[in-house]
């Protein structure tokens, strides 16, 4: 419910806004006022909804936007922002197994292989937030440039997050692909670079 009153399809308002401006126009031609109002009112509703819905954000929006703001820390270096975006028993893993378990691990876990590959960017694409309630799953194709490894790499991933009191924050991050590599070997690879 809370995604149809505050993330309408653009249409919905448009089509309500059509039909009340066709409403006004028919009533003000035959002179009829509660036909005039009527179209009025609904067109008032319309921009009213349409309003609603950009200034006030969904969880999914906001999960959007934290996923966007997270890989943007990761580029920029803000590893302080980054690890504040973590549950304390956050995970990282690939569809093998986990890799790193607690903010501080998981934190320094991707400070050091941000670092180690030099990422100079990284842009999302074909983001999904999907789920409900206290917690959502944002999956997504990362592109990257970085100095070290392939110049540009595609990788698949999931943040889960979960909704607490201090807002929405990472549960896991879920390194599903990266180029062909099979799940196994992808992590078997990480494994070995896993902070002890």
């Amino acid at each position: 419910m809370n995604d149809l009153l505050f993330d309408v399809p653009w249409w919905i308002p448009t089509l309500l806004a059509v039909i009340g401006i066709s409403l006004f126009v028919n009533g003000n031609k035959r002179q009829i006022a509660r036909v005039r109002a009527f179209g009025v009112a609904i067109v008032l509703l319309a921009i009213g909804w349409m309003l609603l819905s950009y200034f006030v954000d969904t969880d999914k929006e906001k999960v959007d936007k934290q996923t966007h703001r997270l890989v943007k820390d990761v580029v920029d270096g803000d590893w302080d922002n980054f690890k504040s975006q973590l549950t304390p028993s956050v995970s990282f893993a690939t569809k093998g197994g986990s890799i790193a378990t607690g903010a501080d691990v998981v934190w320094a876990y991707a400070k050091n292989s941000a670092q180690a590959i030099h990422v100079t960017s990284a842009t999302i694409r074909d983001l999904k937030v999907e789920g409900g309630n206290a917690a959502l799953t944002a999956s997504f194709a990362l592109v990257s440039t970085q100095d070290s490894l392939a110049p540009i790499e595609t990788s698949t991933w999931e943040f889960d997050w979960e909704q607490t009191p201090g807002g929405w924050k990472v549960r896991s991050f879920r390194l599903m692909s990266i180029r062909d590599v099979g799940s196994d070997d992808l992590f078997r690879e990480l494994s070995k670079s896993k902070l002890k």
